[in-house]
Order: structure tokens, then sequence, then C-alpha cells
């Protein structure tokens, strides 16, 4: 994988399965919080210290757009890397990191482009937010 300065330089591709089913995460009358992350920020870093300051939490929902996104494909463990401008669709899963294990073992992420082409993926580092993103934190 490359680093994440490298990371954003790479062409992305496309993704055509649905991503796994919302019905197993949270009610949204369970919102604890609604977090807003500055353009420029990483999503993943900055979703990772609000986990360490209140524990194990999940994501909802997310809107904003991003201009670069590493998606990992765990069906045939492929990283794609996307640059330009991509509406956050949905980001949702566990902010738990257990045994070491990484935040983005457990988010999924959903974008789309003005094209109507949609990718989706487990989150990996780099996931730049281009406009505020809004993230609803969920118990």
């Amino acid at each position: 994988m490359a680093d994440d300065n490298e990371a954003c330089n790479g062409n992305g591709s496309t993704a055509n399965e649905l991503p796994p089913s919302l019905t197993e995460f949270p009610k949204p009358d369970d919102t604890l919080a609604v977090m807003t992350i500055d353009p420029g920020k990483d999503v993943i870093t900055e979703l990772s210290k609000f986990s360490r300051l209140f524990g194990a939490l999940y994501t909802e929902k997310a809107t904003g757009t991003v201009s670069c996104a590493t998606l990992y494909d765990p069906r045939f463990k492929t990283r794609h890397t996307f640059t330009g401008s991509y509406i956050i669709v949905n980001i949702y899963g566990s902010l738990y990191e257990e045994g070491g294990a990484d935040i983005e073992d457990g988010l999924w992420v959903l974008l789309g482009n003005k094209n109507g082409d949609a990718f989706w993926g487990k989150a990996s580092k780099p996931l730049t937010a281009e406009t505020p993103v809004k993230v609803w934190i969920v118990r």
C-alpha cells in the first residue's frame, strides 16, 4: 500500500456490488453526537480520536464530500484510491478498536460521483474531507 502522501495520486476503480446491510447497526434515535470534520482533515483519523475519548461507538451516517479516498475490497483483497470530488453517500460501522485492530477494520464507506458511479469498501487512510463532513455517532 502506498503511503498517505502517495495514495491520492492513483486512479480508482469501480466496485459494482452493494455494501453490507445497515440492519445490524443501532437505530437513529440513539444518536450521541454529530461530529463535523473540517476540510483537509482525514476523516478516519478524526473518528479515531473521537472513539478513543468516548469508547466504542458506531457511525450511523455521514454527509459531505472527500477529495481523496482509499477503499479496501475484502472480497478481492484489493485497495483502490479515488481522487477528485466524491460525495459521501454513507460511512457506517464500528469505531471499536479491539485487540490492536485499526478503526478501519469496521468502517464501510459508500461514495458517489457526479456521473452517478458508486464506489464502496472498507475505509482506509487517507479519507480526506473536501467540504465539512458531518458524521452521526451512535451508541
